[in-house]
């Protein structure tokens, strides 16, 4: 199990707040415009998942290993679309 901290903007923060991604999430901080959360929660496909399907309506801060996966994946998407 890692911890696991994200922030997430605009509307998208609002639909995690009313539809949490695990039991274990937490609010961490909000602003007007963004809201921080917290999960204790293993990294697996699913979650990976989960955070590539909301884009760029989230930004994951913790931990730097679950950050280079994010980036390893969207680097290997804009691959197959660069000439």
């Amino acid at each position: 199990v890692e911890h696991i901290v994200f922030e997430a903007y605009g509307m998208r923060a609002n639909y995690i707040k009313t539809k949490p991604w695990h039991p274990s999430q937490q609010i961490v901080s909000e602003t007007a415009e963004t809201c921080t959360f917290s999960l204790d929660i293993k990294i697996n496909n699913e979650l990976i998942a989960l955070i590539l399907q909301f884009g760029l309506d989230i930004k994951i801060l913790e931990p730097a290993s679950l950050q280079n996966i994010i980036v390893d994946k969207f680097k290997k998407a804009t691959e197959l679309y660069g000439s």
